[in-house]
């Protein structure tokens, strides 16, 4: 356990390594914002984009799934009901951090996900992977119906210049410090 905590640790290290890039700008920005460095600070952004991007979430999500595996295991019965409570505080706790702290909080989203496995958790096998080859089929075809049929553009985009967002998220700073205190 000692060893899944310490990977754990490495994991949420790494995925904050990375948002504090978002901390500074909203991601439809990413581009416009730091596309204007040059020098170092451009190989330390690309660095630790290159590095670290999306690797530390995908670990993160793994270490979930498999403390799951070991927390069922470890009950001899009620899993449900001891589960259940674990997953409505952490949803409590995300929503928490959600509204006062950070937009990017993934831990509801987490209880969410735990909300979901308490229902599927005792499906057979080929029902589940019935289940996970559609949940990546379907993103996948719609990628490929964007880029071959012309399907409406998936990403992401800015709905104001930057400088205006910028000053959002400094006024919303600002009046995020002032409920604190």
């Amino acid at each position: 356990i000692r060893e899944l905590d310490a990977v754990r640790g490495v994991a949420l290290l790494g995925i904050l390594l990375v948002n504090i890039f978002v901390f500074n700008v909203p991601h439809a920005y990413f581009g416009e914002f730091y596309g204007g460095f040059s020098g170092v600070e451009r190989l330390v952004v690309e660095g630790v984009a290159g590095f670290s991007g999306g690797k530390f979430m995908y670990e993160l999500s793994f270490l979930f799934g498999y403390g799951i595996v070991l927390f069922e295991r470890g009950r001899q019965g009620g899993f449900a009901r001891a589960f259940l409570r674990r997953m409505i505080v952490l949803g409590a706790i995300g929503c928490v951090h959600l509204v006062t702290l950070w937009f990017g909080d993934i831990l509801h989203v987490y209880a969410v996900a735990g909300l979901v496995v308490i229902s599927i958790v005792r499906l057979r096998v080929r029902t589940l992977t019935i289940a996970a080859l559609a949940c990546f089929l379907v993103p996948a075809s719609y990628y490929v119906g964007w880029a071959t049929l012309g399907w409406p553009d998936p990403s992401v985009r800015p709905t104001m210049p930057l400088s205006v967002a910028l000053e959002s998220l400094a006024n919303a700073n600002v009046i995020n410090r002032i409920a604190l205190r």
